[in-house]
């Protein structure tokens, strides 16, 4: 292993912090993981009916990552406050933070309600979870169908959000009809179209529906 010296002139050499060499650390915040439960197709729509299913352990599971992501943006809001040193840095934070409460806001109130359906509590943790510097996944049962619609959605939300595009739900059906998604649903199943029938899809909502043509009941899972 390196010798001690030649660590800190590896670390001071490193192209991190101004991007000058050499950092300074003005403050830690331990890594968090947070998961948000919210179901979306017809066995959800079963549960919420309360005949079959148990819709608590999702909202166990959202109470506990609610509480653990108020801890984390506490301790974010307070290290990117205390590192806006400079007027200029000072000012972007204050922008910021009106952003970062009314999504904190939408996501409680999400968590809270327990309505049977809120899409809201998936796009909010994703919008806030970019904004607070960390990394989301999207993952459902199967990792290709329901996961594909939300990596489409976030992919045609980021286009019109960053890129200035113009038509989003046009965007995402292109991307969801033309996309890397139905490689990898070939790559599972041999076929290049989405397992739903024409049932499941209506139960999904709007945003999370695939297009015509690209879904079929006979595809293996």
């Amino acid at each position: 292993p390196p010798s001690k010296p030649q660590r800190n002139r590896e670390r001071d050499d490193a192209n991190v912090g101004d991007g000058q060499g050499g950092y300074e650390c003005l403050c830690e915040i331990p890594l968090t993981a947070v998961v948000f439960q919210q179901g979306i197709n017809e066995y959800q729509a079963v549960a919420n009916t309360g005949i079959a299913g148990n819709k608590e352990f999702q909202h166990t599971v959202n109470d506990e990552s609610l509480e653990r992501l108020r801890v984390y943006y506490a301790r974010y809001r307070t290290a990117a406050e205390s590192q806006a040193l400079t007027k200029h840095d000072k000012h972007n934070v204050r922008k910021e933070v009106p952003a970062w409460e009314d999504l904190m806001g939408s996501i409680v109130n999400a968590v809270k309600r327990r309505m049977k359906t809120n899409v809201h509590l998936i796009l909010h943790t994703t919008d806030l979870c970019r904004q607070l510097s960390g990394v989301h996944c999207i993952c459902c049962k199967s990792g290709k169908d329901r996961t594909s619609m939300g990596v489409t959605l976030e992919e045609a939300r980021h286009l019109c959000d960053h890129m200035s595009v113009v038509g989003g739900r046009k965007a995402c059906k292109t991307i969801r009809r033309f996309g890397g998604r139905r490689a990898n649903v070939l790559v599972n199943t041999g076929q290049t179209k989405y397992a739903f029938n024409g049932v499941q899809r209506s139960f999904l909502p709007k945003c999370f529906q695939p297009p015509g043509g690209t879904y079929g009941s006979g595809v293996q899972t």
